[in-house]
């Protein structure tokens, strides 16, 4: 019988490059680092406890690196999806934090732009992709997912990003995340008939 409710983990990639030099991230490609490929390995042993029945990354390498010894080992299919991308941050791409930290508006922007908040839905870094539109792009992204997979696919994995984990948590739970680490891991649960979400936990 076909269920009409899919779960949904959503799990960021490894530490990289750009992660350990303390500058955003962006669409800029930043390759893992020795610790990132470690922490790979952590969450390929996590999800030996975990059913998934398919993996969908975002195209940028850090993803697909995360993703792909999970799918191996589960004999899964790997899927990309464009739209699970990170967040274009525009001007602020490949800049250190803690410059971006020294001025006050910047920390402002900054903390209101993570947020994800739909109040600051015009909200984007200075040449950068809009909160509205980043949501936007998750929930039609989530949409075309839904409905390829078959009934066999109550189980599903979402390589992905910080600002994109942050953004959707923020737009199905309206609340803020206060945290996010690399390879962590976020829940959701989707109801079909309902066409409904839900924030279930964080791994």
């Amino acid at each position: 019988m076909p269920s009409n409710k899919l779960t949904f983990y959503f799990f960021r990639h490894g530490e990289t490059e750009l992660n350990k030099q303390g500058k955003i991230q962006g669409q800029i490609e930043s390759p893992l680092t020795a610790e990132g490929q470690n922490q790979v390995k952590e969450l390929a042993k996590k999800y030996n406890d975990i059913n998934l029945d398919i993996i969908f990354s975002s195209p940028l390498s850090r993803c697909i690196e995360t993703a792909r010894p999970i799918a191996r080992e589960k004999d899964i299919k790997l899927k990309i999806c464009d739209d699970l991308k990170e967040a274009y941050c525009g001007e602020w791409e490949g800049i250190s934090l803690s410059m971006l930290n020294q001025n006050e508006e910047n920390r402002i922007l900054r903390s209101k732009y993570l947020s994800g908040n739909k109040k600051y839905g015009e909200v984007s870094y200075p040449g950068g992709e809009r909160i509205k539109d980043v949501q936007k792009r998750i929930s039609q992204a989530l949409k075309e997912i839904t409905s390829s997979l078959d009934s066999l696919h109550i189980n599903i994995g979402i390589s992905t990003h910080s600002i994109i984990m942050r953004h959707f948590y923020a737009l199905i739970t309206d609340r803020e995340l206060p945290k996010l680490d690399n390879i962590e891991t976020l829940v959701f649960e989707y109801n079909k008939d309902k066409d409904k979400w839900n924030y279930a936990k964080t791994i």
